[in-house]
């Protein structure tokens, strides 16, 4: 038990230590608290005007297309997809296109891939209300998602198996809002990162067991 309660110290000042580093990155915490953040005159989840479960196909396009941020917007059936001017935040990941999924021509979820670490988000948030671990085909790859209903955000940060300590607190994100895919819904288990004993154990590994 000793030994346990040491490790479990150890591993808790290297992750405190680690998110102190991290946050001391960002250079700007204002910009990306406003970036991630819907604004005061959009409901929550909002970003640049798109409201999953609430914007319809057509004025989503309409809004990609007026924005500077964005270019070369294309649309199909199942999803509305697009790239980067070079006119957007340093928050935002250039090199990924951004999505938008529709069910029945309406927005259904958003995904904005980022060039922020899960350790900037947790250190700008704090903790968050509830968390997904995704688990696809691969053995060596899951993913999380990670929920603050207050604010209407939801952050995706992928994981490789087995997990890391600094490779979970730098580890590449994404900004969700909206419903989970039906992928996800059914591969994905929630669990308690923060309260639950052994989580890191659980995690560590990806493995499913983590929410029995």
């Amino acid at each position: 038990m000793r030994r346990l309660l040491i490790v479990t110290l150890a591993l808790a000042l290297s992750f405190a230590l680690l998110a102190g580093i991290l946050r001391a990155g960002v250079a700007d915490d204002d910009g990306l608290r406003t970036f991630l953040l819907p604004p005061d005159d959009c409901a929550a989840p909002c970003w640049q005007g798109i409201r999953p479960g609430v914007t319809s196909a057509d004025e989503a396009e309409a809004l990609l297309i007026a924005n500077p941020w964005v270019t070369a917007v294309n649309r199909t059936s199942t999803h509305i997809s697009w790239h980067w001017s070079g006119a957007q935040p340093v928050y935002i990941d250039a090199d990924a296109q951004g999505i938008l999924y529709l069910v029945n021509e309406r927005v259904s979820t958003m995904s904005v891939s980022l060039n922020v670490s899960y350790g900037e988000v947790w250190s700008l948030l704090g903790a968050p209300d509830s968390a997904v671990m995704v688990r696809p085909a691969s053995r060596s790859t899951a993913y999380q998602i990670v929920d603050y209903s207050a604010q209407g955000v939801a952050i995706v940060s992928s994981l490789s198996c087995p997990m890391r300590p600094a490779a979970f607190w730098t580890s590449a994100t994404a900004l969700r809002l909206g419903a989970n895919t039906f992928s996800e819904a059914m591969n994905g288990v929630p669990y308690d990162i923060f309260e639950q004993p052994g989580w890191w154990r659980w995690l560590a590994t990806c493995r499913r067991q983590f929410a029995n």
